[in-house]
This record gives structure tokens, C-alpha cells and sequence, in this order.
């Protein structure tokens, strides 16, 4: 659905670090179709630029991508400034590019943390342009628990930087209801909304009724996780060696992880514990239902992740009425019951729910509990929300 926009055509930049594919005229992306490819931002702008990152099609199979292509969206391509020694080569061709393209816009949304996000925040601000700034999970995090030296050091600094121009925005969204607020605040004068980054159109009872009934059976369960396999923040490892040292306590089982990378680090990891045959690397999937008919098979789901905002994932595993254990980061404690959380990088703890949880009566429980919470991300109440932001955004640029 599309707002009705008027006789004025308003033009919006979104700055993100997607990675996007590029064949022919049409644009992929390995992530979830959302507010990080910009068919959303069309409900309330005419036109909306994309500046992201651009990749080589050839090396992905486009038919496990998902198409981000639209009316109304037009992607431009920036250089990576994430690294070191990506940052001194690219910057100032990053900044003239993000410049010109602000020049051309009405609006700037810049989604945080990333470093492109940051540098549009901090152009848009001298050239006087409106600017959103939309607050995905913390820098501080991202960079403690990037595994090097150099992130650890920085991290402090990026936390100030982000801070900072996060307190001199007149336009925040946050994710999260109470974590990002308090760790990145906005200023009082601030319009600000707090609404996660998902899409819930309906809840079935058939779900939870068909999850139910199968939580009978336990000769065989199936925990799955959805997240990138590049890196380690969405703490795939820290599952593996939880369910290694909870295997000796539980039912057979196997391990699917859907998500993109190729994930050799895991994959010997896997080894190593002697479950390779038990985890099962699916790659990717288009966003939409056949995410959730994976889910559908999935009896217990683990999110226990380094650094977060609040998962999307996690919310559409919970409509599905799939028992969750998760680590405790940023706004993950604002969905779960805390006997299911743990501290980020402890598969003891872990381990130890995995062997609670596979109780029939706790699966039963948790289940039905998190089907019932689920109903509070539902899109027509956070649309609302949305709305209302959004249009706010839209007329102070109509009347600037």
C-alpha cells in the first residue's frame, strides 16, 4: 500500500552497507526485503535512492537471491570504507558520491551502525538537509566483538562518534523499545519511533496447533538459526559447541542454518565436535514464505548472537511458535522470558537450556508463550506507528 503522496514529489536517499548484486537491470540482495532495500520508504517518498555496496552476480546463484528491484528505487553503488585500509582509499570517493547524490534528494535516511550511515549523517547535517537516522543495533558491540585488536581499540571512539550525532538528530527510529534509546538517546526536542524491522500481515492458530502437536514427538529434533555465516556476530559457533557438549542429555537431532557465506570456519568447527553429519548448511532463501515454511520445520530456535538490535528473525521464529533460547544482547531480553537467555559467547549456559528446553512441557510453554508475543509485531499496529513518523518526516520536508 501507498500513502497518497500529493502533487509534490519528494525525493529520499537511504544510505545502508547492503551488499546488493547487480545482473542486467534487475538488483538482488542475500538479506530480507525491508527497510535496508528501500520498497518500503515508498509508502511515504516518491522516489527513493539506494547507496549500498555492489557485488559480482556471477559468484552467487541469483535464483537464491532475493529481488529488490522496483519502481521507484534507484540503487547507486559505493566503494567499502569498513576496513582500514578500505577507509584511506575509498573515503573521499564515498563522500563525493554520497554528497552529490544528497544534493539531489529532499531527505537522507541513514541506517546505523555503519560507517556510510555515519558519514551521510554528518553531510547531510552541513548541508542543512533533513536527515533520519535509523538505529539498527550498536557500533559499540559491532566493533567489541568484531574478533580483532583493531576493533576492540576503535570501538570506544566509534561509540562516542555515533553518540554524538545521534543526540544532534531532530529524527530517530529505533528498533529496540528501551536498549538502543538508552545507550544512543536522542535529544529532547527529537521525533523519535520504536518499531522493529519486521512484518507480521497474520498469526495462524494452525501454526501453534501444528507446532504443539508435533513437540510430541521427540525421537528426532530439528534447531534451527537464520543469520549470516560471514563473521561471527550472529554466534553460529557458540550453537555448535553448546549442542556438542548437550548432545550426550538430548534426542537425536539435527542442526539447519539458513543464511548466507560459506561458512568453512563452521564447517570445520562442525567437524571438529564430530557433528557434521548433523548440521545442515541451507544457504539462502527469497524472503517471505518460504522462510517461514522453514521455520515451519524447525522445533527450537537459537539466537545466541555477540551483537544484535532486536532479530527480525527471531520475532518470525516466534510467530511460529518455535521455543527460542537466545543470548541476553541489546533487544533480544525485550522479547524472550529470561530462564531463556544467556550471556553472549557462553555455550555452558547454553548447553544447559538446550537440555531444559527439549522437556516436552518447557517446549510446550515456551512455545505457546512466544506464539502469544509474536502478536505484538503484528504490521498493521506498527504500520501505524510508521505512518505517523514517516508522514511526519515527509511534511516538515514539504514545509522546510
Amino acid at each position: 500500500m501507498v500513502l497518497f503522496h500529493g502533487d509534490v514529489m519528494v525525493k529520499a536517499a537511504l544510505v545502508v552497507d547492503r551488499r546488493f548484486y547487480k545482473q542486467s537491470d534487475c538488483v538482488y540482495s542475500e538479506g530480507p526485503v525491508g527497510p535496508e532495500t528501500g520498497g518500503r520508504y515508498l509508502r511515504w517518498f516518491d522516489e527513493v535512492v539506494v547507496l549500498g555496496r555492489c557485488l559480482e552476480s556471477d559468484l552467487v546463484d541469483i535464483n537464491k537471491l532475493n529481488l529488490v528491484s522496483e519502481n521507484g528505487l534507484k540503487f547507486e553503488f559505493l566503494p567499502n570504507i569498513s576496513g582500514v585500509k578500505e577507509r584511506i582509499s575509498n573515503i573521499e570517493a564515498a563522500r563525493k558520491k554520497i554528497s552529490e547524490i544528497i544534493d539531489s534528494c529532499d531527505c537522507v535516511i541513514c541506517r546505523l551502525p555503519t560507517e556510510l550511515g555515519l558519514e551521510a549523517a554528518k553531510i547531510a547535517s552541513r548541508k542543512n538537509k533533513c536527515y533520519v537516522l535509523e538505529i539498527g543495533g550498536c557500533i559499540y558491540d559491532g566493533y567489541r566483538t568484531h574478533g580483532s585488536l583493531k576493533g576492540i581499540f576503535y570501538a570506544p571512539f566509534a561509540y562516542m562518534n555515533m553518540r554524538k550525532i545521534v543526540s544532534s538528530s531532530k529524527w530517530v527510529s529505533y528498533v529496540t523499545q528501551e536498549f538502543l534509546q538508552k545507550r544512543y538517546p536522542a535529544n529532547r526536542f527529537a521525533t523519535t519511533l520504536s518499531a522493529p524491522n519486521v512484518n507480521l500481515p497474520f498469526i495462524s492458530k494452525d501454526v501453534l496447533n501444528k507446532k504443539l502437536e508435533t513437540t510430541k514427538n521427540n525421537e528426532c529434533l530439528t534447531f534451527g538459526t537464520i543469520g549470516s555465516l560471514v563473521g561471527g556476530f550472529k554466534g553460529i559457533d557458540v550453537a555448535i559447541k553448546a549442542l556438542k557438549l548437550a548432545s550426550p542429555h538430548i534426542p537425536k537431532f539435527r542442526y539447519r542454518i539458513l543464511g548466507g557465506g560459506d561458512g568453512n570456519n563452521l564447517k570445520q568447527l562442525a567437524i571438529k565436535n564430530n557433528l557434521e553429519s548433523s548440521i545442515e548448511f541451507d544457504g539462502t532463501l527469497p524472503a517471505g514464505d518460504p522462510v517461514f515454511e522453514w521455520l515451519g520445520g524447525i522445533d527450537i530456535y537459537l539466537q545466541p548472537s555477540r551483537r544484535e538490535g532486536v532479530p527480525r528473525a527471531l520475532i518470525e521464529a516466534m510467530s511460529q511458535a518455535c521455543p527460542v533460547l537466545a543470548s541476553n544482547v541489546a533487544g533480544i531480553p525485550e522479547l524472550l522470558d529470561t530462564r531463556y537467555l544467556h550471556n553472549p559467547g557462553d555455550y555452558k549456559k547454553l548447553a544447559q537450556q538446550i537440555v531444559e528446553i527439549t522437556k516436552n512441557e518447557n517446549r510446550l510453554r515456551c512455545a505457546s508463550r512466544n506464539w502469544i508475543k509474536a502478536h505484538d509485531y503484528l504490521l498493521m499496529s506498527l504500520e501505524a506507528k510508521r505512518d505517523f513518523f514517516w508522514c511526519g518526516v515527509r511534511d516538515f520536508v514539504l514545509l522546510k
